[in-house]
């Protein structure tokens, strides 16, 4: 081959390299905690301290997930939040920055927490929880548990909130639904319910443990809502806590159609010099 055109080649999936992502979200590249948990750690919500009201997104490993952060009176939240919160006994609605395993999948400290405020999201205020996938990737899993809170009032109720304790027939999910556009938008490109809680048969079950979920069935999302579903509902929707905890997402690179393209043209485009040169009787071999 040319070597000037050996040269073009490489530069050319060398200048694609940088925007194609594969690995593993682990959240451990976040380094600010504003917020204090009172049984230990620490989380951010979107108040930066200050109680400031925002609804910017935050970023990890190349994702981006949506929050809201209000300042009505209770400094409440939703969207993501992420915490490295260890505290997986301490039930109530203070420890709400608690995976159910204590701490992040693995042991590690970082994770992500989700809530979803479905009386915010009545006024138009708020919006499904949400995260943006890194340029060029689709995503593959999850790690996935309940927070404390949300499984202590699935097993004990929340006298607090008029909340009873699940009974039998009663279960807990949420669904995730890719979507081919940025910002939950877009055709869907496939749902998955996870089960977080199910009363349904002899044995109840919870999620209370980090358990990896395959999301390949979203297809190639560029990003991901989620919602969820309980049959324990009342006056103003869901009377379940609409927490859940996130780790580890794991992507693999997709190039763009236009970047494979290329990748094609140049490599048909060589192989064609190739032959035709083959062919001419005056040409020498080619290297």
């Amino acid at each position: 081959m040319n070597p000037y055109i050996k040269t073009f080649v490489v530069l050319a999936l060398i200048n694609l390299s940088p925007v194609i992502y594969a690995g593993v979200i682990d959240f451990e590249d976040l380094t600010v905690f504003p917020g204090d948990n009172p049984t230990g750690g620490n989380y951010y919500n979107g108040n930066d301290g200050l109680n400031t009201p925002n609804s910017d997104s935050w970023f990890s490993g190349g994702a981006s997930f949506n929050n809201s952060f209000h300042n009505d009176g209770f400094l409440s939240w939703d969207g993501w939040a992420y915490s490295n919160v260890a505290d997986g006994i301490t039930t109530g609605f203070l420890n709400q920055y608690a995976s159910a395993a204590g701490g992040g999948s693995g042991g590690r400290g970082n994770y992500a927490v989700t809530y979803f405020s479905s009386y915010y999201y009545s006024l138009g205020l708020a919006e499904l929880p949400y995260f943006n996938l890194p340029l060029l990737s689709q995503i593959q899993s999850v790690d996935l548990v309940n927070t404390i809170y949300a499984q202590d009032v699935v097993v004990n109720g929340d006298s607090a909130f008029g909340t009873a304790a699940f009974r039998d027939g009663n279960y807990f999910s949420a669904t995730f639904t890719g979507h081919e556009d940025l910002n939950a938008s877009g055709v869907v490109t496939g749902t998955l319910e996870v089960i977080l809680a199910d009363y349904r048969g002899a044995t109840p079950f919870l999620l209370s443990q980090w358990t990896t979920v395959d999301m390949t069935s979203l297809g190639n999302a560029k990003s991901i809502s989620l919602n969820f579903f309980s049959t324990d509902t009342g006056d103003f929707g869901i009377n379940t806590p609409t927490y859940l905890a996130l780790d580890n997402i794991t992507v693999t690179a997709v190039p763009e159609p236009t970047c494979l393209a290329l990748i094609v043209t140049l490599v048909g485009g060589i192989a064609w010099r190739r032959r035709k040169q083959s062919n001419n009787p005056l040409c020498g071999t080619i290297q």
